[in-house]
């Protein structure tokens, strides 16, 4: 069998079993958003793509899988940068980004998506950038798989990791650029978003803890101390628990400033 992307492998499956898209993603997702997962527009997570496919009937084991071997190299070398980003080896994920660019994203505007996102995090752990640039291009950004989106009321949208990894960048940024209540916004969306997600539960918890590390320093811009060392005590207790060592730090560190 030739080798088909993901979107493909589920659009293929779906047609050979007889289902109409709103038969497929029933209780799974939505109609539209599966649409947009089989024409490419938005990514899949593991998880759905596995739901999908029992529910067509069909064998699920190769995914990922690839159409060229620059989209498997861009695959795992943006995977690689999370580490390196996450172990705050910043040179590393610098030239893995580099390397990724100059195989032009292998022509994925969805891989092209998520080296932006985390080009805009290495700017931000570098400590050099300009906030508003950064702020700007995430919104590009965002754009690229949400061109309507209303960053004041997005929480009924079934969003992608990707988008919630960005929305919760955004978040952070406009705390940086004094803009406390878009920030408190988006968190207290991402929030009810991922609390009612279908993401694995790793995945999503890695996900809350960003989005509490955020949460946190608007806290603490608010002087409500309190508040914000219950929840980065609490947050912090959860990543250690998972073994989520970018996040630990921080909210350690962060636990700490509030407590004194």
């Amino acid at each position: 069998m030739p080798v088909h992307n993901a979107n493909l492998l589920i659009r293929d499956a779906r047609i050979k079993a007889g289902l109409t898209q709103e038969q497929l993603s029933e209780g799974i997702c939505t109609p539209q958003a599966l649409s947009r997962i089989e024409t490419g527009m938005a990514n899949v997570s593991h998880v759905t793509f596995q739901a999908l496919m029992e529910r067509a009937g069909a064998q699920y084991g190769r995914f990922p899988v690839f159409n060229s071997r620059d989209g498997f190299e861009c695959f795992y070398g943006l995977k690689r940068v999370r580490l390196y980003l996450d172990a705050w080896q910043l040179l590393s994920a610098y030239d893995e980004l580099d390397k990724i660019e100059k195989k032009n994203w292998a022509d994925n505007r969805l891989y092209y998506q998520e080296w932006l996102l985390l080009h805009c995090r290495l700017q931000f752990l570098s400590g050099r950038c300009s906030h508003q640039l950064n702020y700007d291009t995430l919104l590009d950004t965002l754009h690229i798989t949400r061109p309507n989106i209303d960053l004041s009321d997005f929480r009924e949208c079934l969003l992608s990791q990707n988008e919630i990894h960005i929305l919760t960048l955004i978040a952070q940024e406009a705390l940086y650029l004094d803009m406390p209540s878009l920030c408190r916004q988006i968190s207290v969306q991402l929030i009810s978003c991922l609390e009612s997600s279908t993401f694995a539960l790793i995945e999503k918890e890695r996900m809350l803890a960003d989005v509490a590390i955020v949460d946190t320093k608007y806290l603490i811009g608010m002087e409500d101390y309190s508040t914000a060392l219950e929840l980065a005590d609490s947050s912090r207790k959860k990543a250690a628990v998972n073994a989520y060592d970018a996040p630990l730090i921080e909210l350690t560190f962060l636990t700490g400033l509030c407590c004194h």
